[in-house]
């Protein structure tokens, strides 16, 4: 295999080194070193060393199954059996891809490997997406990317958001509600949109997107938990992070062990998430680069020394920001207002309250790529 070129983005550097880490997709070895894919080297990166398939069905619903299984051709590996994946899991799939079964081993598939069901929702999203590109006059592609008026209310946000910062710096009080309210507004819908490459077809500034979520997690965290865990197996075990949140005072799934304190968590929830953002941002990242794990779900992509070095003084510039400074600024009085409540209290309040309409529709995403194997059940 060919060695890895530094043309990651320099702030989020990603190289393997000192080998590189081919995928895996229905079964067969791809080395993608050299592919100059759209979505950017990030997006490759996280399928590397994996079983890449989930995320691959995933990314691509409306790409001519013929134009993929061109390009896939180009970058298989005949000798399997020098690559390990990085996670043994990975060995084994809680989803079924029943055209693929029926694949002739020298032919092309005419459409994707998912159940009739999944087919269905993929064309109706893209009846809608067809609707929009005719409308607008722009290309498939580009009609599910943010529209010229979502990038202009994404700039007026962080203009409203940008403008409570100076008054939040003198310590106003009114600011301790306002401006993680208007940064919260702003910086998730820009942050989510971008870890899913839908802001721009510009890879360079979906990355950038992702860091206007310093205030709420670290991309590299993000893209492990939400897009490679939770977005590829929403609510699987063992493969959805998100279903091991604090889990001393929640039980969300079967394999996690019973805890005489989870039996009051539906009292305990709010507490819970006004740390969570704290949690998030600042404990899951130790967690994942001592454990090499992301919450017992997704094993940590390979990193350069550089790569975690830059990681490390990222997280602890962020937490100087955030919980360090005040106390250089403001009266002690006031200190454990700004530190305390100044965003940890404001995030979880917006973050639950997306919760009831944003858990279904992320759930059903995973009907864009397949079916759950019939021999997975969900926990109880």
């Amino acid at each position: 295999a060919a060695t890895r070129k530094n043309t990651h983005l320099f702030f989020f550097q990603a190289t393997m080194a000192p080998r590189t880490y081919p995928m895996k997709i229905h079964d067969r070895w791809y080395d993608v070193t050299d592919f100059k894919h759209p979505g950017g080297p990030v997006m490759l990166s996280l399928g590397e060393g994996r079983d890449a398939t989930a995320l691959f069905e995933a990314h691509h619903p409306f790409t001519p199954r013929a134009t993929l299984e061109k390009m896939l051709s180009k970058y298989a590996i005949d000798d399997s059996a020098k690559h390990v994946l990085l996670d043994k899991r990975d060995a084994e799939t809680p989803f079924v891809w029943p055209a693929y079964e029926s694949k002739d081993a020298d032919g092309a598939m005419d459409g994707a490997p998912v159940t009739a069901f999944a087919e269905e929702v993929r064309s109706k999203v893209k009846q809608y997406f067809e609707g929009e590109a005719k409308r607008r006059g722009v290309s498939l592609l580009s009609a599910t990317k943010a529209t010229p008026r979502r990038v202009v209310e994404l700039i007026l946000l962080f203009c409203i958001f940008a403008a409570t910062v100076p008054s939040f710096i003198a310590g106003a009080w009114w600011t301790l509600l306002v401006t993680p309210l208007t940064y919260w507004i702003f910086g998730v819908n820009t942050f989510h949109d971008a870890s899913h490459s839908a802001l721009s077809r510009d890879w360079r500034i979906n990355v950038a997107g992702t860091y206007v979520g310093w205030w709420f997690s670290s991309p590299l965290e993000w893209y492990h938990q939400h897009v490679i865990g939770h977005h590829a197996y929403p609510n699987i075990p063992e493969r959805d992070p998100d279903l091991y949140h604090n889990a001393k005072m929640e039980r969300h799934t079967a394999t996690l062990r019973w805890r005489p304190l989870h039996a009051h968590q539906s009292k305990t929830w709010f507490p819970i998430w006004w740390i969570g953002t704290f949690a998030m941002n600042f404990l899951k990242p130790i967690q994942m680069l001592l454990s090499r794990t992301y919450n017992r779900s997704v094993r940590m992509m390979p990193l350069t020394p550089s790569r975690i070095a830059i990681h490390v003084l990222g997280r602890i510039a962020i937490f100087s920001l955030c919980h360090v400074w005040p106390f250089f600024v403001f009266p002690l009085y006031k200190v454990r207002f700004v530190v305390c409540v100044r965003g940890d209290f404001p995030f979880p309040v917006c973050f639950l309250r997306c919760l009831p309409r944003y858990r279904p529709f992320s759930s059903a995403l995973c009907l864009l790529a397949s079916s759950r194997s019939a021999s997975w059940s969900p926990p109880r």
